[in-house]
């Protein structure tokens, strides 16, 4: 399974091809693809948030043992980038719905750009024909 930096420059790809032309996806699934990326992306928002208040390092004692283990457990919840912590994890997937998200954007924006070019150019030859 690819990383999640392998999963972002990938998207990346995918929206440089979809920028290019190469790439496309229906414009109204596209946005509603995009959309559910970013609502899913503000719950995970919203879930590293409340990781702050996951663990209480004072609760576990007043022992020096206890508070080493609770800011173990603290760690693991709210440690930073490259930590594998729970907000850290949560992070790297929200990098990922991003790329996702903009890959959609650039796939909906290159459909309906092919579209608008195939609209003009049927157009251009209608008006060529006698009636």
């Amino acid at each position: 399974m690819a990383t999640p930096a392998e999963q972002v420059k990938e998207f990346q790809r995918l929206a440089g091809e979809a920028q290019a032309g190469n790439l496309s996806i229906d414009g109204e699934t596209a946005r509603n693809l995009a959309a559910l990326c970013e609502t899913y992306a503000g719950q995970l928002r919203e879930l590293a948030t409340s990781a702050n208040s996951l663990v209480r390092v004072g609760s576990f004692s007043n022992l020096d043992s206890s508070k080493a283990l609770g800011q173990k457990f603290y760690d693991l919840a709210v440690g930073g980038a490259g930590s594998g912590s729970y907000t850290a994890s949560i992070e790297e997937h929200i990098k990922i719905l991003d790329a996702l998200r903009d890959m959609y954007v650039k796939a909906g924006a290159a459909y309906e750009a092919a579209d608008a070019e195939t609209q003009a150019k049927i157009k251009a030859q209608t008006h060529k024909i006698d009636w």
